[in-house]
């Protein structure tokens, strides 16, 4: 895949957006928990919520030789007692508005499967479906929900899509972010941001087409939901 000038400038903003997301959610809990109540913290040395791979080369130990990190299998990692406590999001809980950006557009049950099928590109084994859009074209947010049956099914589904995402000419290989109990996943296709995480029984897919000083405020408050 080609970087344009645009993708560097948006894989600049991520990092930034990375830390300020994380560091957001933690305080917010932190303000949030009452005395004596646990706050998660994510934990550096944690494999599996520690920090992300960087997307460059390496020696590795021994005979000085490189390799290449970015070629390192993408973690999928799921707490699945945690997310089969988590309820799906439904039309009725999306915001009016993210950033000021007025929802426009919610296609909900077959008519939203049919959509997310056709952007997987053949048909997905889906119970439920949800599509929503704010904005328009140059100043928008996509939300594509998918429900599956259960959690491990959900993570049947992520998995599949981050293989196909592996070798794609329209997506970058997705680079994995743990924030607390989940990794999210951004990627950039058509010179536009993308994120998509497991959430519950659910796929998240948001696609950010904002201007840059949007972004990070608009992530923050869909990470949220």
């Amino acid at each position: 895949m080609k970087i344009s000038i645009r993708n560097l400038i948006i894989v600049s903003v991520v990092v930034i957006m990375v830390g300020v997301i994380a560091a957001a959610i933690v305080q917010t809990n932190r303000q949030a928990a009452a005395p004596g109540t646990k706050v998660t913290q994510i934990d550096p040395n944690d494999p599996i919520y520690g920090p992300t791979r960087p997307n460059t080369t390496m020696p590795p130990a021994g005979d000085g030789s490189t390799m290449d990190i970015s070629e390192a299998e993408i973690p999928v990692a799921v707490d699945v007692e945690y997310e089969e406590g988590v309820e799906p999001l439904t039309a009725r809980d999306l915001p009016a508005d993210i950033v000021g950006v007025k929802l426009s557009q919610v296609i909900e049950g077959q008519a939203a499967i049919e959509a997310i099928s056709k952007l997987h590109g053949k048909e997905i084994t889906v119970s439920d479906g949800l599509v929503a859009k704010y904005g328009q074209k140059g100043e928008g947010i996509e939300l594509w929900f998918s429900t599956s049956p259960t959690v491990d099914e959900a993570t049947q589904l992520l998995r599949a899509m981050i293989e196909k995402m592996e070798d794609n000419e329209i997506y970058s290989t997705p680079v994995p972010m743990p924030i607390r109990k989940r990794i999210f996943y951004q990627t950039i296709g058509h010179d536009l941001m993308h994120f998509f995480w497991q959430r519950g029984r659910q796929l998240v897919w948001i696609t950010l087409d904002l201007p840059q000083e949007q972004l990070m405020p608009a992530m923050k408050e869909v990470v949220g939901l």
